[in-house]
């Protein structure tokens, strides 16, 4: 039973601490979240933790090291930084990372300094590094792929939410392979929370766009690509759990099923069972 870590040593996927008092427990989890518990671990009572549990899967930390330069830092398999006490800079001789009888899990150096500290149960005793690196990805990528509208015509949307400004930025391209009758849809995207609800602020317009037939040399092309760029409110992106992309193939009907809808307070689920008909949902997840 160990409570410490010394520079240059790590805890891999299911290793711990324990205070010498064996009250408290650190854990690095296989979902990726660095972890104190109090008492048992089974059920959990947890005060503290780094989050990184809502990282990609190919994203998640795989262990934990404390380093020389004193910064106790979370790297995935690839050796990717995903989470850093910030506790690194001149003057750092002999860091070590100890998990104390109180709780309270703190980076010292040069004896007995604290330079980073977690926090005991409830959070007092806390004690922010200098380089904080928060448990977030700054750009969530998503892409609906070519989906099949029926009738010959086809879409599909892609892009980045930007979760530290909050701009969502992309492109929907529009296809139709009939010959006289063209396609016109349309795309809205919406961001909703661990429950389903729409998440304030996190609701695009609604972007109509429309190609003709191939048959129709006179006229639009057949095939577009439009951009598109909206922003959410950054604030709430961290009640983000799903980002939902709807393609319609009925503007006006899903446009007046969808204001409804977010003016009675439901579920996505309750959009998607409405809208099937006339529209097919995407959802990329934040977790």
């Amino acid at each position: 039973m160990r409570n410490i870590l010394a520079p240059g040593q790590r805890l891999n996927v299911n290793e711990e601490l324990i205070s010498p008092n064996t009250e408290y427990t650190l854990r690095m989890q296989i979902d990726g979240n660095l972890v104190l518990y109090h008492g048992p671990i089974d059920p959990p009572h947890a005060y503290w933790h780094t989050n990184t549990w809502q990282l990609p899967a190919n994203e998640r930390p795989s262990h934990v090291d404390m380093q020389a330069d004193g910064n106790l830092v979370l790297y995935d398999s690839n050796m990717r930084p995903h989470w850093a006490s910030g506790s690194w800079g001149p003057g750092m001789v002999h860091p070590y990372l100890e998990l104390q009888d109180d709780g309270n899990l703190v980076v010292y150096a040069r004896g007995d300094e604290a330079e980073w500290a977690s926090g005991r149960p409830g959070g007092v005793g806390q004690l922010p590094g200098r380089g904080y690196v928060p448990a977030r990805v700054e750009n969530v990528d998503f892409d609906t792929g070519k989906v099949d509208m029926g009738a010959n015509h086809w879409m599909q949307t892609r892009g980045a939410l930007h979760l530290n400004t909050g701009w969502v930025t992309g492109s929907t391209h529009t296809e139709t392979d009939t010959w006289f009758g063209g396609f016109h849809g349309g795309v809205r995207m919406v961001g909703t929370d661990e429950d389903g609800l729409p998440v304030a602020g996190a609701i695009s317009e609604h972007y109509r766009y429309g190609v003709d037939g191939t048959g129709v040399p006179w006229g639009a092309p057949s095939k577009r690509d439009d951009a598109f760029q909206w922003r959410m409110d950054p604030s709430n992106t961290d009640e983000l759990l799903k980002f939902w992309t709807a393609q319609t193939w009925d503007n006006d009907q899903f446009s007046t099923i969808f204001d409804k809808w977010l003016a009675a307070g439901k579920s996505i689920d309750d959009l998607i069972a409405e809208v099937a008909p006339i529209a097919k949902l995407i959802a990329t997840m934040f977790s």
